[in-house]
């Protein structure tokens, strides 16, 4: 066979070859190409926004409320079906804290199956009790959660679920520095060293970042060494400025009964510089004179 055959025949060789190599890039390209986009790339969730009933820095028993939408490929099963979010660092969701899961298109409160927290409290995933349909909007409600101790600016919460894999990122917040409460004021119906059924009037405003969330939130009142706020005193808090009777639901002394901390009951939120009027009855006036100072 002379050169110019074999010639031939190796250029048929080559040219097959090249042919199967590009039906096989045909037959990867279909597939790219041809594939569910929910599987091959991952969705997100729509219109994620995040608010925070305080952003003051180091503040306890926060409320973080994350809205977003479940994308068009995006349905949660219900007690298999999670929510994840990722706050900055720092952040600390409770493993005690409480969560609520909402389905606000069917006004259905769907309940939780379980939560984790993770990386250091600043991540937790939610099991939901319910089925949520793709492109339902979702509001999940995070309480006695606690910001980071550092002021910062640009913070995020990543959203994903079990089905929208990819993390999208709220609106961004500040943690901002915290603040004190302003104007504070004490009345006593007495000031009689040693008296007891004592009325204690404590009057005061919060600060731009001071508000308080509904049954979490506390308020904090520290008397003179030898007051006490007994277990017997009663308690009131009025949101002066809206006329609201809030309320407490739980009332812890220390400091050998000379301080009282107040969770906010009834459901009520104070505002940020809201007037506060917080009333404790029973109390006992310190037996030696002293001066008192709000």
């Amino acid at each position: 066979m002379g050169r110019l055959g074999i010639g031939r025949r190796f250029t048929r060789v080559v040219a097959s070859i090249a042919m199967v190599l590009a039906g096989f890039t045909s037959f990867g390209a279909a597939l790219l190409f041809n594939a569910d986009p929910a599987h091959a790339l991952g969705t997100s969730v729509a219109s994620p926004s995040v608010t925070l009933s305080t952003t003051a820095a180091g503040a306890t028993n926060v409320t973080y409320t994350v809205s977003f939408a479940t994308s068009s490929s995006g349905a949660l099963a219900a007690g298999s079906g999670t929510i994840t979010l990722a706050a900055a660092p720092g952040t600390v969701f409770s493993s005690g804290g409480s969560y609520t899961i909402e389905d606000v298109t069917t006004g259905t409160q769907c309940g939780l199956d379980n939560w984790v927290t993770s990386d250091g409290g600043d991540t937790v995933t939610l099991t939901g009790a319910c089925a949520i349909a793709a492109g339902d909007s979702v509001l999940v409600t995070a309480t006695t959660v606690s910001n980071p101790t550092t002021t910062s600016t640009g913070n995020t919460v990543a959203v994903s679920t079990s089905s929208d894999t990819t993390p999208s990122q709220t609106n961004a917040y500040a943690i901002t520095a915290a603040q004190a409460v302003t104007a504070p004021s004490v009345h006593l119906s007495t000031s009689a060293a040693g008296a007891t059924n004592v009325s204690y009037d404590v009057r005061f405003s919060t600060s731009s970042t001071g508000a308080l969330a509904p049954n979490y939130s506390t308020v904090t009142l520290a008397a003179p060494a030898g007051t006490d706020f007994t277990s017997g005193s009663s308690y009131t808090i009025e949101d002066v400025t809206t006329a609201t009777q809030c309320g407490y639901y739980n009332a812890v002394t220390s400091d050998g009964g000379a301080a009282v901390t107040l969770n906010d009951g009834g459901g009520c939120t104070i505002a940020n510089g809201d007037t506060v009027l917080v009333t404790a009855s029973a109390v006992t006036n310190p037996a030696t004179p002293q001066r008192m100072t709000p």
